[in-house]
């Protein structure tokens, strides 16, 4: 073993000694590493362009297709420095050097001939759907591999490595709370620069509800702050258990009272489940809860962080529309930090007009911001107040009829809850039960067809009509059923239900069929539609499905 210069030898040679391993000077690599880093990491990680530039010159004599010369380089040239970029961030001008050589290989230059690179190596580096190559870009790629570590350490703190780190940098704190040092290793600091990306995309799913504060931590399904937008009403450090009512659902009453209507909105999008596992951070931008997003700078301007303030509002090439609405609305000219409390304070004070022209605007922004990408128009910009102005006036002309406030209103009234619905039939098709179900949630269609699959599940053990095959018409609910790695999933809690509830029943399989096969229970679901209370029936259903089980029987 090696100790670092700041440990005498004494203390080293007492340390070797207790562990019984032999003490050395130094380990120059470790597993390929650098064991100790000084002020040119330059010069440290150097050996990656020499392979990069070995690799590269046993090519250049050979005769390669252009799809040789992308393999070659997304295949090898790239993946060399991917073990280093997993622990250490790479200085900026090694990066740069890496990507001049691999320029040089993809256009063909060399030391003797001169070729001309028709493109920058940014514009490769875009997915080939959006007209690039779809080459890595290795800043981002390494700030996304500090990134998924630094999510080890979170979602495993009994690791050895995380114990290590805990100990050294963050001891009376958790992981995401931690900061960067000025004495600190330079692991640490790179590890640093990958949390602040991970940290702009997690958020807390909702478990036993007693650890997430409701004004404090991330937990609203609503990118990119994650938080209320309404003031702290009930206490700084009130927790999401004060929220539900005694039946366990949210309670829609005190939400309604202490909330802005899109909060409560997003509270409402929520699931609660029955088994009360622990709060637990996800990945909000992946179903299963885990993933990386990795370009956070403005399409714009290219020099600012994408927060959503910054790309519809704050960006300096969006001046003209920032003088435009601050002469036309004082409100507008003050100086805001976050989006939604921007439009919090400004929205009461439009009028119609101005609400409909406000939302085409920034509709246009962000469709010149994804246009960016792939087309790279820069024209969009000029003149857009006037464009959004005659574009208003053609909507209007063309449907005065639409009221947009209506409208969103109407869908919003309409989508508070989602009816499961069961029905359990023998293999000749006979109904043995039905049930058809109203449950107060503002839910998506994955989570409803969740809580659809866990009542069916409590139906069929009350019913005591087992063992039993459950058959539902979504793949994907299906395959993160029978998966059972959810437990960073956003739907986790409602999976976890499933789990703990299909333990006291003995399910023979849970199989997927088309949605042409499951007319039954979408006839029984449009039912619950016009009944105002739970519905169940014994060997017999409703009259509206009979010709749909008719249709079903087996001949």
């Amino acid at each position: 073993m090696c100790t670092s210069p700041s440990l005498s030898v004494v203390e080293g040679e007492r340390l070797a000694s207790l562990v019984g391993i032999r003490l050395v000077d130094c380990h120059e690599k470790y597993l390929g590493l650098p064991c100790f880093t000084g002020k040119n990491k330059r010069k440290i990680f150097a050996n990656i362009v020499d392979r990069v530039w070995n690799r590269i010159k046993g090519w250049g004599e050979k005769l390669l297709s252009v799809g040789g010369k992308e393999v070659l380089v997304k295949a090898v040239i790239q993946a060399i420095p991917m073990y280093a970029m997993s622990m250490f961030r790479l200085p900026k001008g090694l990066i740069a050097e890496i990507q001049r050589l691999c320029a040089r290989f993809w256009w063909g230059t060399t030391d003797e001939r001169k070729k001309i690179h028709w493109s920058t190596w940014n514009r490769l580096c875009t997915p080939k759907n959006e007209g690039g190559l779809g080459f890595r870009d290795i800043e981002i790629s390494n700030r996304a591999f500090l990134a998924k570590q630094c999510w080890r350490f979170l979602k495993n703190p009994d690791s050895l490595a995380a114990k290590v780190l805990k100990g050294c940098y963050y001891k009376h704190v958790n992981f995401m709370d931690a900061k960067k040092k000025n004495n600190a290793s330079y692991v640490w600091n790179s590890l640093i620069w990958g949390k602040d990306l991970l940290e702009a995309a997690i958020r807390w799913r909702v478990g036993n509800r007693e650890s997430i504060k409701i004004y404090k931590d991330k937990s609203i399904p609503r990118p990119s702050t994650f938080l209320t937008m309404s003031p702290a009403t009930l206490g700084e450090n009130a927790t999401v258990d004060q929220l539900l009512s005694p039946t366990g659902f949210w309670n829609k009453q005190l939400l309604k009272d202490n909330f802005h209507q899109d909060d409560v909105n997003d509270i409402l999008r929520i699931p609660i489940g029955k088994t009360k596992k622990k709060d637990t951070i996800i990945w909000h931008y992946n179903g299963t809860g885990v993933g990386v997003k990795t370009d956070d700078i403005c399409g714009i301007c290219n020099s600012h962080p994408e927060t959503t303030i910054h790309a519809l509002w704050k960006c300096n090439k969006l001046k003209s529309i920032q003088s435009f609405w601050a002469n036309r609305t004082p409100a507008l000219s003050g100086k805001f930090t976050n989006f939604w409390d921007m439009l919090y304070i400004y929205a009461p004070t439009m009028n119609t007009q101005e609400a409909e022209l406000f939302c085409i605007v920034l509709w246009r922004i962000w469709h010149y911001c994804n246009s960016l990408s792939h087309r790279s128009r820069k024209d969009m910009l000029k003149n857009v107040i006037r464009w959004c102005e005659q574009y208003l006036y053609d909507c209007r002309s063309a449907s005065q009829r639409h009221n947009l406030g209506t409208v969103l209103n109407e869908n919003q009234d309409n989508d508070v809850w989602k009816p499961p619905e069961a029905v359990i039939r023998d293999y000749n098709g006979d109904v043995f039960a039905s049930c058809s179900q109203k449950i107060e949630a503002n839910l998506n269609s994955k989570a409803a067809k969740l809580v659809a699959v866990s009542k069916c599940i409590q139906f069929v053990l009350d019913s005591g009509l087992e063992p039993c095959c459950i058959e539902v018409d979504d793949a994907t609910i299906v395959k993160w059923i029978t998966d059972g790695n959810h437990c960073s999933s956003v739907n986790g809690v409602l999976l976890d239900d499933i789990c703990t509830s299909g333990l006291n029943l003995r399910i023979l399989k849970i199989d997927h069929i088309s949605k042409r096969a499951n007319k039954v229970a979408q006839g029984l679901a449009s039912y619950a539609t016009r009944i105002n209370e739970d519905s169940f029936w014994m060997e017999d259903f409703p009259g509206c499905v009979k010709h749909l089980i008719e249709v079903d029987r087996p001949d």
